[in-house]
């Protein structure tokens, strides 16, 4: 017997090894690097809990029986932490009140560090939902993504630079972004309850969800929406009675008003992202296409029967970030479109080398291109967002006349 035959048997126990570890390798190391970059800073530039520091003051504001959209309030508890002096503005909704107040309770460090474990939780939990709406779909034709993703799509929204920068600032944007997802395979499950509860959840960042509730009242999911006015309602039950419903909701539509004035906020500042900003980048005017989106999202679901279902959860969000309004952090909200990709670019590679190209250039981190100075190319994460919405909805609305029936003679 050759010495080649004999190493054969070597090489394929080494390849299956291979292939039986990589996943789960990837995901550890995927984890690992989120750890090692955003919870524990290496390599980190200030900025660390930037967000959060606004939410656990807006937290002691409510214990303090006052409101956090009253600046004077809001400002004298955030300055007890010694914060920076330019002071941000609070504009989460009412219902973020048992959270905050909850992460009130603790010590800022002990906060932070519970909210670290939540949004690993939330990575892991996004990543695994993703995956079981690749490996699930409901349109026809379409088949299943490989059972690898399970493993890999944690690891790639562990990588992202999206998820990290979250982390770091301490937002709450993959509670948020991970409820949404879980909303939407539950409503494929039909289990309009625990859908409903995770819709309410998505609801603490309400600008994301108003073309995906759309969409689900256009369906008429209304045991879903019920459960989710009902939760929401319960969730902003302390500050609506503390502070009268009328008056907390006239005041935080003031602060969502006063949001839109600082910098970071602004259309055309490097961190915003939707068609607006550009806009106003190449020296247009401000505009608002949030009615116009929603009319959009109208016309997607009249000719719904002419794209993919698998999709819409993809072409919805694609749609608020490149069309209305958004921040490069919303960006894990784009997990949809993993799905999306996975399906329809399978034996693809000349396309799945796009699709990486565009998502290590999303993935840049802001601070190597703002520093250019050049405001259009600031709104690069825009281009590449309704790239990605323009290939999609082809592909759908290709797959689905494919597949349509043929037409009776």
């Amino acid at each position: 017997m050759s010495s080649q035959a004999l190493r054969a048997p070597v090489r394929l126990s080494r390849g299956v090894a291979l292939e039986r570890w990589a996943p789960p390798l990837a995901l550890a190391a995927g984890l690992a690097w989120l750890m090692l970059f955003d919870v524990f800073g290496v390599g980190r530039l200030g900025l660390w809990a930037m967000d959060f520091h606004v939410f656990h003051s807006a937290g002691q504001t409510w214990l303090a029986g006052e409101s956090p959209y009253d600046r004077s309030s809001f400002d004298r508890h955030y300055l007890r932490g010694k914060h920076e002096l330019d002071l941000p503005a609070f504009a989460s909704p009412p219902a973020s009140a048992p959270l905050y107040m909850g992460l009130a309770l603790m010590t800022e460090s002990g906060a932070m560090k519970l909210l670290n474990v939540l949004n690993l939780a939330a990575v892991i939990l996004l990543g695994w939902i993703t995956a079981r709406m690749a490996l699930e779909p409901i349109s026809p034709g379409l088949v299943p993504a490989s059972p690898n993703v399970l493993w890999y799509f944690p690891a790639l929204f562990a990588f992202s630079t999206f998820a990290g920068t979250t982390m770091w600032f301490g937002q709450v944007s993959l509670i948020t972004a991970a409820a949404l997802q879980a909303a939407w395979y539950l409503d494929r499950k039909r289990r309009p309850v625990a859908g409903g509860m995770c819709l309410a959840l998505a609801g603490l960042k309400p600008q994301l969800l108003l073309l995906p509730l759309l969409w689900f009242l256009l369906q008429r999911r209304w045991r879903m929406i019920l459960v989710a006015g009902v939760v929401t309602g319960l969730l902003m039950a302390y500050p609506l009675a503390h502070g009268g419903p009328i008056e907390e909701m006239k005041a935080w539509v003031a602060a969502l008003q006063d949001y839109r004035t600082h910098e970071p906020n602004r259309l055309a500042y490097c961190s915003v992202v939707g068609l607006p900003s550009v806009v106003v980048a190449v020296g247009g005017p401000a505009i608002d296409l949030t009615v116009a989106a929603m009319v959009l999202t109208g016309i997607l679901w009249w000719f719904r029967r002419r794209i993919c279902v698998d999709d819409v959860p993809a072409l919805l969000i694609m749609g608020t970030l490149g069309l209305v309004y958004g921040h490069d952090l919303d960006f894990v909200y784009l997990a949809p479109l993993a799905v999306s990709l996975v399906l329809h670019l399978r034996s693809r590679p000349g396309a799945g080398a796009l699709v990486v190209a565009l998502l290590a250039l999303s993935f840049i981190p802001s601070r190597f291109v703002c520093q250019f100075g050049l405001p259009l190319l600031d709104q690069w994460r825009t281009g590449i967002c309704l790239v990605f919405l323009g290939w999609v909805l082809g592909m759908s609305a290709r797959h689905a006349a494919r597949c349509s029936p043929a037409p009776v003679d």
